[in-house]
């Protein structure tokens, strides 16, 4: 977070600038300046809740799968006893 800050903040100057010598550096300069704004967010925010997603998903599936297998246990009829 640090880093993305001081980084935006050490390129905005040249990616606002307005003088024709700026000019050749303006888009390099607001490619990495957004470019790490973005990249944080998605790190900070997205891939955790992604993440979150997956574990929840993965869970419900593993519950499923447990009471799936718990009510085949139970039937008689699918129990595998011919008696």
């Amino acid at each position: 977070m640090l880093t993305t800050t001081t980084t935006f903040l050490g390129v905005a100057p040249i990616a606002f600038a307005q003088s024709l010598q700026a000019q050749f550096l303006v888009p390099m300069a607001a490619a990495l300046a957004f470019g790490a704004l973005v990249a944080t967010v998605i790190q900070m925010v997205l891939a955790p809740a992604l993440a979150k997603l997956q574990v929840s998903a993965s869970m419900r599936r593993r519950k499923k799968k447990a009471r799936g297998a718990e009510a085949s246990s139970h039937d008689p009829a699918t129990s595998g006893t011919s008696g």
